[in-house]
């Protein structure tokens, strides 16, 4: 038996052993079905068990346990069942009521043409139905028929499908939906499919092939009314040929919610790809997560969360590579209307080393979509990979290759966004974010390049080492043609022309900012800056005099944007700024402000410190002595 470091814990439906017999045995509700070879099971194979459970009474919970290593499961149909199922790995035989840590059973559909291991489904408008895996590896699934996507699960119609306790979705390839695809028959939320993935479950290795239209979804395809549910597991190095390296989300009625439950759980997006060997410009969208006017966010479970997940990254999306949006490319709706917009939700996140080969390096946004990236909670982060704690929005060495474009060009190392001109423009709200070492080393747009009318508001932010390698008199921190919101963040040692590039006519709010990047100017000259008489620069272009100009000094910053006790930023600023998204007291650890350090006699303007973070240690009495 297969043995791997997983923690076994108990699934979200009710498991409770019973007293081995010949036949199915009932303990607690549950019936349970034993499948192997010694004298105590019950069913020499997977399809007689099913087929028995299938015939138990409406509403029956049926569990069916595999003993044995391995089993061949070649398109086993699951039909309309009026009972819910759980098929359960890694017993040693039939006489157990408890297993090992870690094991597994593999099914298997043997990596043969027109096969997939399940095709489930139940007719539309009826109770859902659950069919649960857990530690099973479904593998060998291989370019299926009767439809061509999913190739290992098919599921469809109001269908709960359940990978619990370390299951494994690996090496299936399908047209689209490379390991899964789930499709919701109807328009209406109450008879949606869904997908939950839970307890360290993987899909890995999966790939979509399909041409034309297909060829979406590596890993996972949603299309219809169709709910992926992520508490806790890893989408890895899945392929699409098209789109959705990892996932793809086909349809306004299909929705990804990330939802961590525990604090050991993560979410985590690692080395998925979309697009092929060659570049083309009409594929390859989204590395890890592809959505066409379907959503994506962050949720809670009821009650609110179980515990503080300010103390980690609670999602991470590390290297994946397409030709646009290397993580996530969202296409919103291209008809105008006050309705019309997608959603991307995201809180504690962190983007590592992902590549679009075109255009944003890890976030893609097309026409009517609003994105939000901001911490949850209180406190620091530690990197994915480990290191100091940090802001827990986290967009590190992402990179854009700009390729379709040309030097004079924004490719967006972080993110890129544009519309078609008459659909709504996408938006892309940051706050409690780290920005260090993203790059458009063939373009002008070091982190952020945003098109027409599309909209940048960032608050509470620390900019470090991006930088852009295109033309130099274009080059910038973030390239926008309409005004930026850009309030309380910290810009330090960017490798750009200049910061800001507007058009004419059109301001960036720098209020409460710290740009301390030499030998970069502030903004091009057809833009202007706002700063209400609250900023701290290296340089005076474009600030103007008066009172709350800081201009030429040291502003004392750490390594990693914040103050030093003694820097001429604290308690400097006579205002806040915030938005919809954050509000003006809270800093970008998320904690409450003003904090005074100086008493009021000293304080240049007001209360708040420059900057991204606040410096809250009162370390110094009578001011600086």
């Amino acid at each position: 038996m297969r043995k791997t470091m997983l923690t076994a814990v108990s699934g979200c439906l009710m498991v409770v052993a019973a007293i081995v017999s010949p036949t199915p045995a009932i303990a607690g509700g549950t019936t349970i079905h034993l499948v192997g070879n010694d004298p105590a099971c019950t069913h020499s194979s997977l399809v007689d068990a099913i087929e028995q459970a299938l015939l138990g009474p409406p509403n029956s919970f049926h569990q069916i346990r595999l003993a044995s290593e391995s089993e061949m499961v070649v398109n086993i149909p699951i039909t309309n069942p009026q009972v819910d199922l759980l098929i359960s790995g890694g017993w040693e035989n039939c006489s157990q009521t408890e297993r090992a840590p870690g094991t597994l059973t593999f099914l298997s559909a043997g990596h043969v043409n027109g096969r997939r291991l399940f095709r489930i489904s139940n007719a539309s408008g009826t109770l859902h139905r659950v069919v649960h895996f857990e530690r099973v590896v479904l593998t060998g699934g291989r370019n299926p028929t009767n439809p061509a996507s999913g190739g290992a699960i098919y599921a469809e119609g109001p269908v709960w499908v359940v990978l619990d306790d370390g299951a494994l979705v690996q090496e299936n390839i399908a047209a689209s939906g490379g390991g899964i695809a789930l499709h919701g028959m109807t328009t209406e939320t109450l008879f949606e499919a869904r997908l939950l993935i839970r307890e360290g479950s993987e899909v890995c290795g999966n790939q979509s092939t399909g041409s034309g239209s297909e060829g979406n979804g590596g890993g996972i395809l949603a299309t219809g009314s169709s709910i992926i549910q992520i508490d806790g597991g890893l989408l890895c190095f899945n392929q699409a040929d098209r789109h959705g390296g990892g996932i793809a989300l086909l349809g306004e009625h299909a929705e990804l919610r990330m939802v961590p439950d525990r604090s050991s759980q993560a979410i985590a997006f690692h080395g998925n790809r979309a697009g092929q060997d060659d570049f083309d410009s009409d594929r390859g969208y989204g590395g890890a997560v592809y959505l066409e006017r379907a959503s994506m966010h962050f949720a809670f479970t009821s009650g609110g969360p179980p515990y503080p997940i300010n103390n980690r990254t609670a999602k991470a999306f590390s290297l994946n590579s397409a030709n646009f949006g290397g993580a996530i490319y969202a296409a919103g709706y291209s008809e105008p209307g006050p309705f019309n917009f997608s959603t991307v939700h995201l809180r504690n996140a962190s983007f590592m080393l992902n590549e679009a080969r075109g255009r944003g390096g890890a976030v893609y946004l097309a026409n009517g979509v609003d994105a939000t990236l901001i911490p949850e909670g209180e406190g620091r982060c530690p990197p994915w990979f480990g290191g100091p704690r940090l802001p827990c929005v986290q967009g590190f060495y992402n990179f854009s290759q700009n390729l379709d474009q040309n030097a004079a060009w924004g490719a967006g190392g972080f993110a890129y966004l544009d519309h078609e001109p008459e659909a709504n423009r996408p938006a892309i709200r940051i706050a409690g974010a780290y920005l260090l070492g993203n790059n458009d080393p063939y373009g002008t747009a070091a982190v952020i390049d945003a098109r027409g009318n599309a909209s940048v508001r960032v608050l509470r932010s620390v900019f470090k080492n991006n930088m852009a390698g295109g033309t130099g008199q274009f080059q910038a921190l973030i390239e926008a043609r309409r005004d930026i919101l850009f309030g309380f963040n910290t810009v330090m040692d960017n490798d750009v022309d200049q910061l800001f590039l507007l058009d004419a006519g059109f301001e960036v709010n720098v209020t409460g900012s710290i740009l301390h990047s030499p030998g970069s100017a502030l903004i091009n000259d057809q833009g202007a800056i706002v700063h209400n008489g609250c900023v701290m620069s290296h340089t005076g272009q474009g600030l103007g005099s008066g009172g709350g100009v800081i201009v030429g000094l040291d502003p004392m910053l750490t390594e990693h944007g914040e103050l030093r006790g003694g820097s001429p930023a604290i308690d400097v600023c006579h205002q806040g700024i915030g938005d919809n998204f954050w509000s003006a007291d809270l800093d970008g650890l998320g904690r409450s402000v003003p904090v005074s350090i100086l008493p009021p006699g000293e304080q240049l303007l007001g209360p708040y410190d420059l900057g991204a973070i606040e410096l809250t240690d009162k370390i110094f009495a009578d001011g600086f002595e």
